[in-house]
């Protein structure tokens, strides 16, 4: 079978009433008799993008019944064709400017309708069984990898792949429908009845041995994912502005997002946090469980994502699977921890005392001994790291009277001896929990930050973030703690991530140079094919759509961000650009030290691992833009000479200056080498000659 890094697009296109010289009716007609052929798709508004040589395109066909009847007058056999999914195209090249694409497409054996999807939750909000998030207009929109398997494992079950079998016979979709669709089914407590238990137990039994692609404690972290939960939430977000969000995050522990108000900087910190923990950390300790020897020695494990857990006795004599809820797993965990459930109580007769409290035991008769078992098994992996709450993330809002630490800290009680007062934000609780938990993510997410003096309350974290200097709490000696609390934080724990949010305006504070150079920052804008987007289908953002669909990344996540990524395969031009950067902003006395061009070397290499479709090109725009600008600010006299500079090196040819004096020549699209730089330097080239002073942050 084919491995591939393909990503899958569904694209509906409608009958006109008219006026195509026959476009729509060739499409349709060599779709229905299996001819493979390439063509165009015309007005397609946004993420063309995104797509990419060789992508797969679902083809949804549609129209109203007046359309069909006037546009196919001369066809009366297609006056009346069915609206859905009629085929797929192998992507050869895509025109944002025409808002064109150019595919080979190949046709299904026959149409795959919105009600044939009904049964399976996985489509919803995709690829059909209801209308919600379903374009009415021609549109890219990319959909999961799981999404997807599951579709064409729906069309290999269904012996309807036709000649799309072509490409699609070479995918390994095997189990993808059923698997997911149980996953999803059971993890809706509203869905979650008798029926749907015993439809999880049908399709358990169906192919024991295939491995889950949902969760696993050791996923490999990729980036697609956060996007397509992103897509799911409804938040509207670029990709490549997603992809240097979590490169940045992940090459360093302090990130700064900033730009206009309202563009989703505070959203997209939130979502990550939720994405990659979502307050799993039961998930954690379930696969700690679940990889432990008496587990192990009892028990074969044949599947397990984030709903159940399928397991088969080794002692016992019928071979069949136990299908286990993890929720339900989870509650009996809680009853250990609890207290309530001790290892001298019979599982059996516990089930009645615990019936009264759950949510999910009703559904379930026997396998007492079984949850006890793994519950107990999870109990021996919390050794205090796991807090009652769960949580890895706080978000903090910065308030205009924070002049010190304690906000974040706390501070030592002045009038009870030994005795430490907590932080209400939770900031110095988050920080102890990720020093006893190290596999797992933490993040502390402070909003509208320069709200106060940054300097003033976040000294001590600069400093450890840039030596790994101590922290001190209290005066107690070594190993003394007051109510819990350590004498010292003795470095800010790799596994936590500091994300800040910032808005500019009258009252708030600009940033230092020292706060700006311990940080990624990255700019937040709205442009106008987004803001179309939004119009066209203004919908709230759900956030609890993506809440911990990427805990099974999470370990991948903090050992990619902890652990040297290794060298960027063409050192000698990273360097060469570098360098031209640094003799120009040395003129201005906003050269980078050594401390910038490691951060961003490290960045580069990280981006050429994780986000492979990135050119060089790409990488360094997003390096300059984040990491060198960010540390410009100044009059004119200072500055405009240093822009035009810059400018020159973000362009393939021409005279900089003289673009910059007039905008509307620059040719985007074949003579710019580095588009976000030299925008954001347009832009602060035009503040200085309105206002005389420019810097990196503005309203």
């Amino acid at each position: 079978m084919e491995t591939t890094d393909r990503q899958f697009f569904f694209v509906k296109i409608s009958c006109p009433k008219e006026g195509d010289n026959y476009e729509f009716g060739r499409i349709i007609e060599n779709l229905v008799h299996q001819k493979v052929f390439t063509a165009d798709l015309n007005n397609i508004p946004y993420r063309l993008d995104e797509a990419r040589e060789n992508d797969i395109i679902f083809l949804q066909i549609g129209g109203d019944s007046s359309n069909k009847t006037r546009y196919f007058s001369e066809n009366p056999n297609l006056q009346n064709f069915t609206n859905g999914i009629y085929g797929i195209g192998l992507l050869n090249e895509t025109n944002s400017g025409d808002k064109t694409l150019n595919a080979k497409f190949y046709g299904f054996e026959e149409p795959v309708t919105k009600k044939q999807l009904y049964y399976f939750p996985q489509f919803i909000d995709s690829l059909g069984a209801s209308t919600k998030g379903i374009p009415n207009q021609a549109g890219l929109y990319q959909i999961s990898e799981n999404e997807a398997k599951s579709f064409i494992d729906y069309l290999k079950r269904e012996d309807i792949v036709g000649i799309s079998g072509e490409v699609l016979n070479s995918i390994e979709s095997d189990d993808y429908l059923n698997q997911i669709a149980k996953d999803l089914l059971s993890e809706d407590d509203e869905l979650y009845s008798k029926s749907t238990e015993i439809f999880l137990r049908d399709v358990s039994n169906e192919k024991p041995g295939v491995n889950s692609r949902i969760l696993d404690s050791n996923t490999k972290f990729e980036i697609d994912n956060y996007f397509s939960s992103l897509t799911r939430s409804g938040l509207i977000v670029d990709k490549f502005l997603v992809s240097r969000f979590l490169l940045s995050v992940i090459s360093k522990p302090f990130t700064i997002l900033t730009g206009l108000s309202g563009s989703g900087k505070s959203q997209i910190a939130i979502s990550l946090a939720k994405w990659i923990t979502g307050g799993k950390s039961k998930y954690y300790l379930l696969s700690k469980a679940l990889n432990d020897e008496v587990i192990k020695d009892n028990y074969d494990l044949v599947r397990y994502s984030e709903n159940t857990v399928e397991l088969i006795n080794r002692s016992g004599t019928s071979g069949k699977i136990i299908p286990l809820p993890v929720n339900l797993i989870f509650e009996w965990f809680d009853e250990v921890r609890k207290g309530n459930l001790t290892e001298n109580k019979d599982p059996k007769n516990f089930k009645d005392e615990i019936n009264e409290r759950s949510n999910y035991q009703k559904y379930i008769q026997g396998f007492y001994n079984d949850l006890s078992k793994i519950a107990f098994t999870m109990a021996k992996y919390t050794n205090g790291a796991i807090a009652e709450n769960d949580k890895q993330f706080e978000v903090v809002s910065v308030g205009a009277d924070w002049t010190n630490r304690e906000p974040l800290l706390g501070y030592p009680d002045a009038i009870r001896k030994k005795e430490y007062v907590l932080p209400e934000s939770g900031v110095l609780q988050l920080i102890l929990q990720a020093e006893k938990d190290p596999e797992r993510p933490y993040f502390l997410i402070l909003d509208e930050m320069n709200l106060s003096h940054v300097e003033r309350y976040f000294a001590d974290f600069l400093s450890a973030i840039e030596s790994n200097e101590e922290i001190k709490l209290h005066s107690g000696e070594d190993g003394d703690t007051w109510n819990g609390i350590p004498s010292t934080i003795k470095k800010i724990p790799e596994n936590l991530f500091i994300i800040g949010t910032v808005n500019i305006d009258e009252t708030t504070y600009m940033f230092s140079p020292k706060v700006l150079d311990r940080a990624n920052v990255i700019e937040f804008r709205v442009n106008k094919d987004e803001m179309e987007n939004f119009l066209k289908n203004p919908a709230d953002v759900d956030l609890s759509e993506l809440e911990g669909k990427g805990a099974g990344m999470a370990k991948d996540f903090v050992k990619i961000a902890t652990n040297p990524p290794g060298e960027f395969s063409d050192k000698e031009i990273l360097s060469k650009e570098l360098i031209q950067f640094f003799e120009n902003l040395s003129e201005v006395g906003a050269e980078f030290g050594y401390r910038t061009a490691n951060e961003i070397s490290r960045f580069a290499t990280l981006a050429e691992q994780l986000a492979e479709e990135w050119e060089f090109e790409q990488i360094m725009d997003a390096a300059i833009s984040q990491k060198l600008l960010p540390k410009l600010h100044g009059s004119r006299r200072k500055l405009e000479g240093v822009l035009f500079k810059l400018a020159q090196l973000c362009i393939k040819e021409g005279d900089a200056e003289e673009l910059l004096k007039k905008p509307s020549d620059i040719n985007w699209e074949t003579n710019v080498k580095y588009p976000i730089s030299l925008e954001k330097i347009l832009r602060m080239h035009k503040g200085l000659l309105e206002n005389g002073f420019t810097s990196f942050a503005e309203a």
